[in-house]
Formats: structure tokens, C-alpha cells, sequence
């Protein structure tokens, strides 16, 4: 699971005070919260965006409209469960709770997945539950025995370290610990208040407009995929980013999450980009003008990996500069 991770550096580094907070304080233990002044735009009219004809014998587009006030998928009435599935600008799945706020940064262990392989490993999701927009400068996985004692320490990656109020980011920690050595872990993050927004863009509307699972089903052959002349099939998987801001936006990036049934994240990925001038090649990253979209395509064939991500909720997350 954690080998097939691709991850990209953070693109943040801030000069700032810089917080350190366990998971395990108690609220009355919080440090004051300071206001930024940078605060990131992540309100937007709501807009359905086209997509990509859809191959046959695929499943209905997964279109969702972006949220007014992040109030849920109809403005003004609020969702069932505050952490459940939105639809931001520059965001798109659960988790996204700015109601959370308590002066944290938290990892959501209800999110958290152990690897099963003979090392110790981990992904996840953290969230930033203070009032401001913040740079994490570290997330710390201090490894505990049966006996509460520590037997190592592990800083995990961040592929997108600049989170809004309330935002989650994926995480993952990798270690050559064995796997039966550790009973427990305390995560402690380090983190910046506010940021420079010059150099993060988070403007971008987030699209799924097809999946297709992992198996025996109708082969799909043509760009951007390519199917194998037998079964089993790959997982497959198209959507797209469109630049919402005002100006263009360069290393412009596509994360995904995937989480199964029980909101623990199976897989993390920067996803291949195909910008529409050269659509037959895969990029890390891509520039977008304003207004300009592109598409990204992603094929996982693992036999194990890709029947998970089959039937998992994919969470995505879209940064430039």
C-alpha cells in the first residue's frame, strides 16, 4: 500500500510562530488563537461543469455542484453530519468541517490506516481546527509499546502541508519498525499560522466524471486509457480541474484520497494530469489560465489495491501557485 504512494513536496515554507500541538492535550491546555490575514476564498456560485462522454456500460457521472457557504450539497440546509461529504472550492469530500474549530491540529484517527506489512506504517487525514489558515511544518508519529513505552518516532509526509479552517490533508508515515513492536501512537503536529498566498492557489473547481471498477467488465480502449486484451481490468478513473481564480496558476497538482466504508484512507496519490494541448501524456503538473480546465486519469491494476479503491469514497484536493 504505502510503496505505490507518489508524493509531492510541500510547496509551503513559512516564516511564522510555530505551534506544536498532541493530539492528546486536553482543550483547556489550547494556546490563544491568532487570526491571519490571509484568509483564502473558498466561496463560489454554484456551477455544473461539463465532462467527458462517458464510455459504454459505465456508471452515471459523479457530478457535484460546488457549495455556496459549505453548507452541504443545497444552500442553507446544513448536512446530517457536519464532517460529511462537500464539495469546496479547490476540495472535494469529507471532512471539511469548519464548525470543528477548537484551536487544534488534529489527526482524525478515525481515518487512520496501519499497514499490514511486516514494518510499521500509516496513512490518514489531518485537520487544521483553528480559526486560520495554516502551514504544517511537521507531523510527528511517536511509536509506543504495550507497555506505553517508546520504541521509535516517525515524521510522516505531507503532500499538500497549507490547509484552510477546517480542512483535512492526507498524511503518511512509513517506518522500519517491525509492525508487532508498536500497541500505540501520539501524533503531534508543528505548524504556521497564516501564509503567504502568493504562493498557494487553491482556486480550482474539482470534478469526477467516471469511474470504472476494477475486473471483469466492458474493456475501455481509447485516450486516455487503454484496457488490456483480458481481464481482469484495471481500475480506472477521469475527472477534471478547472481554474476558478482570477489569474493564471502554474505547478498546478491533483491529490486523491481514497477511504473505504469506514472513512479509513486506503490509498493517497498525486494523480496524472492530461492538459487538453497534449492529452496522450501524463503530467505531474500542469499551468492553467483562467478559466482553463484539464483532465486527470488515473489506472490502478494491483490486484489487491485495485479492488479496494473500487469501492472506496474518493477525496480530492487541488493546489498551485
Amino acid at each position: 500500500m504505502l510503496s505505490q504512494l507518489k508524493l509531492v513536496t510541500g510547496l509551503v515554507a513559512l516564516s511564522a510562530i510555530t505551534v506544536v500541538v498532541l493530539v492528546a492535550r486536553s482543550p483547556g491546555d489550547n494556546p490563544p488563537k491568532q487570526q491571519s490575514s490571509v484568509v483564502p476564498e473558498i466561496v463560489a456560485p454554484p456551477e455544473q461543469l461539463p465532462h467527458q462522454a462517458l464510455p459504454a456500460g459505465s456508471s452515471s457521472p459523479r457530478t457535484r455542484q460546488l457549495s455556496p457557504a459549505l453548507e452541504g450539497p443545497i444552500a442553507g440546509i446544513p448536512p446530517e453530519d457536519p464532517d460529511s461529504w462537500k464539495h469546496a472550492v479547490g476540495y472535494s469530500g469529507p471532512f471539511f468541517n469548519p464548525d470543528s474549530n477548537d484551536g487544534r491540529v488534529v489527526v482524525l484517527e478515525q481515518t487512520v490506516t496501519t499497514d499490514a506489512g511486516p514494518t510499521w506504517g500509516a496513512l490518514g487525514l489531518v485537520r487544521n481546527q483553528t480559526d486560520s489558515s495554516i502551514s504544517i511544518t511537521g507531523l510527528k508519529a511517536t511509536l509506543l509499546d504495550a507497555e506505553h513505552r517508546e520504541v521509535g518516532t516517525v515524521a510522516a509526509s505531507l503532500p499538500i502541508s497549507y490547509l484552510r479552517s477546517g480542512e483535512p490533508g492526507p498524511f503518511v508515515a512509513t517506518s522500519l519498525l517491525p509492525t508487532s513492536s508498536v500497541a500505540s501512537v501520539r501524533w503531534e503536529a508543528t505548524y504556521s499560522i497564516g501564509g503567504d498566498a502568493t504562493l498557494q492557489s487553491r482556486s480550482y473547481d474539482l470534478q469526477t466524471s467516471w469511474d470504472r471498477p476494477y475486473g471483469t467488465r466492458e474493456r475501455v480502449e481509447g485516450p486516455p486509457f487503454h484496457d488490456p486484451q483480458l481481464p481482469p481490468f484495471p481500475y480506472l478513473l477521469l475527472g477534471s480541474i478547472r481554474n476558478i481564480g482570477t489569474s493564471a496558476d502554474t505547478e498546478v497538482q491533483v491529490i486523491g484520497a481514497w477511504l473505504d466504508d469506514h472513512n479509513r484512507v486506503v490509498h493517497i496519490e498525486r494523480l496524472p494530469i492530461r492538459p487538453f494541448s497534449d492529452y496522450l501524456h501524463d503530467h505531474a503538473q500542469v499551468s492553467l489560465a483562467q478559466a482553463q480546465a484539464a483532465d486527470f486519469a488515473y489506472a490502478n491494476g494491483d490486484s489487491i489495491l485495485g479492488p479496494r479503491l473500487t469501492n472506496a469514497e474518493l477525496a480530492l484536493w487541488g493546489v498551485g501557485r
